[in-house]
């Protein structure tokens, strides 16, 4: 949609961009610190993600950890 063609006072909003991320948090995930990668990997995803500007897509996560239960 070009500038010239969009209503004055109307903000249009980006398309929905679902981001899900499974993490597994057993308690195989405390050998060879793999919590730790994990930890460090989503730091960094979420980093990235703050500094991603592009007005057709609005992001939207989701954070689901299974181990001894499921939490979303």
């Amino acid at each position: 949609m070009s500038q010239e063609s969009q209503i004055p006072g109307v903000r249009r909003e980006g398309r929905p961009l679902p981001v899900i991320v499974l993490a597994d948090v057993s308690m195989s995930m405390s050998v060879d610190n793999k919590i730790e990668a994990l930890i460090t990997g989503l730091g960094e995803m979420l980093t990235i993600l703050q500094d991603f500007e592009n007005p057709a897509v609005e992001i939207k996560m989701s954070l689901v950890t299974f181990g001894d239960t499921v939490q979303i």
